[in-house]
């Protein structure tokens, strides 16, 4: 099945978003502009994108930066809602001035932000979703520290209850 076809049955069966990506097989990259373009002219489920041009890791350079918010800026001229990303340190922490950096750029462009699975790499997962929701992520995506969300359910659950209570 291609991602393209994958869009138009997210959009049969009212999905609301997606996170398009490419190469799932190294857990998802940055998608063509090609393939944002494609299924913005599709329409009715809105598109946010990985930002993630490198496999193997979420520490990045300066120079990573300034490719990824050049990739933020792609998506939203090529029609996405939203982007999707996150930066760690060596010691798998939030790199509080990266994400912060990234986070900046997307929301002047009006893109919704979610912070992907480099969250499960992080120790501290509830000081980690403090720091999240301080910097204003929209949302976080997590198998719950496990390697799947089913796993993770209970973590999961506890995060959840964390959020509301920072509402």
């Amino acid at each position: 099945m291609t991602q393209q076809s994958s869009y138009r049955l997210a959009k049969q069966f009212a999905v609301k978003r997606i996170e398009l990506c490419s190469a799932l097989t190294v857990g998802g990259l940055t998608p063509s502009i090609g393939l944002i373009e494609e299924c913005a002219k599709i329409g009715g489920v809105e598109i946010h994108a990985m930002i993630r041009h490198l496999e193997g890791g979420f520490v990045y350079s300066a120079n990573d930066i300034e490719t990824m918010k050049k990739d933020i800026s792609n998506v939203s001229k090529a029609g996405g809602h939203g982007v999707v990303f996150g930066c760690l340190t060596p010691a798998n922490e939030i790199n509080l001035e990266q994400n912060k950096q990234l986070f900046s750029h997307a929301k002047s462009l009006g893109l919704e932000v979610t912070f992907h699975r480099a969250f499960d790499f992080c120790l501290d997962h509830k000081s980690t979703l403090d720091t999240l929701i301080e910097i204003g992520f929209d949302r976080l995506l997590t198998s719950g520290q496990e390697p799947t969300a089913i796993e993770g359910k209970e973590t999961i659950r506890h995060l959840v209850l964390q959020s509301q209570w920072q509402d």
